[in-house]
C-alpha cells in the first residue's frame, strides 16, 4: 500500500518539476527542488498547464489501473498452492482486506495531488475552449475515482466550482467593459416615440412588470 501513495507522491512531483522546467523556471536552485509540491504547481507556466494537467491524470489513470489489477489478482488467488494451511488462508485474506480498503485510500491520494494543482493557477484569462478542456479533465478523473472505488469527490469539484466562479466573474466584468466601450462610442440618435411611450411596451422588457408584480404580491402576501 505504501508503495503506492509514494508512487503517487513521486510521480506527480516528477511531471510538474518536468513542466516547471519547460516553463524556464530554474529548477537546478535548491530553493525550487525543496518547493513543496503546492508551492511548485504555482511555477508552471499557464500554457503548460493543460498539458501538464494531462499528463499528471495519466499517470494516475496508469496507477489506480495497476492497483487494480493487483486488487483482482489476490481476488482470483494469487499464487496457487498445494497446502491450504490455515496461516495461509489468513493471510491471503488479511491481503484482500487491506488492499479492498486501500482502494479509498489511493482515490483520495490522487485527489490531494490533484486539488493544488487545480487552484494553482488564475484561469479566468483561459480561452473559453481551454477552460472547458480543463472541466472534461477533472470530470473524467472523477468519474474514474467513482468506478475505481464507489467515491466520488466534493474537493475537485469545489476546487472547479472555485474557479469556475473565478472565471464567469471576470468572463462578465470583460464583456461588460466591451459593452461600456461600445455604448459609448456608438453613434446615437434619438428615435420618436409618443408621450405615452413606456419601456414595459418593448416584448424584450415586459418581464420587469411580472416581476414587480409578484415581488409586490410576495411582499403583501408575508
Amino acid at each position: 500500500m505504501m508503495r503506492f501513495t509514494t508512487t503517487i507522491h513521486d510521480q506527480a512531483y516528477a511531471v510538474v518539476a518536468d513542466y516547471v522546467k519547460k516553463s524556464g523556471e530554474d529548477t537546478t536552485d535548491d530553493h525550487n527542488l525543496k518547493a513543496p509540491y503546492a508551492s511548485l504547481c504555482k511555477l508552471v507556466k499557464a500554457e503548460y498547464f493543460i498539458p501538464c494537467l494531462m499528463e499528471v491524470c495519466q499517470v494516475f489513470w496508469r496507477i489506480m489501473f495497476c492497483y487494480k489489477e493487483v486488487k483482482e489478482w489476490h481476488n482470483q488467488g494469487g499464487l496457487e498452492t498445494q497446502s491450504e494451511s490455515v496461516d495461509w488462508t489468513f493471510d491471503r485474506s488479511y491481503v484482500r482486506t487491506k488492499l479492498e480498503n486501500g482502494l479509498l485510500r489511493v482515490w483520495r491520494d490522487v485527489q490531494q495531488k490533484v486539488r493544488p494543482y487545480i487552484l494553482a493557477l488564475d484561469m479566468s484569462h483561459f480561452k473559453y475552449d481551454d477552460f472547458i478542456r480543463v472541466l472534461d479533465i477533472v470530470n473524467r478523473l472523477i468519474s474514474i475515482g467513482m468506478e475505481f472505488c464507489g467515491e466520488g469527490s466534493s474537493s475537485l469539484q469545489d476546487s472547479m466550482r472555485q474557479q469556475s466562479l473565478n472565471y464567469f466573474k471576470n468572463y462578465h466584468r470583460a464583456r461588460l467593459e466591451e459593452l461600456k466601450i461600445f455604448l459609448e462610442t456608438e453613434a446615437w440618435e434619438v428615435c420618436p416615440v409618443r408621450s405615452t411611450f413606456s419601456v414595459h411596451q418593448l416584448r424584450e422588457f415586459r418581464f420587469i412588470i411580472f416581476c414587480n408584480v409578484s415581488k409586490i404580491l410576495f411582499t403583501e402576501g408575508s
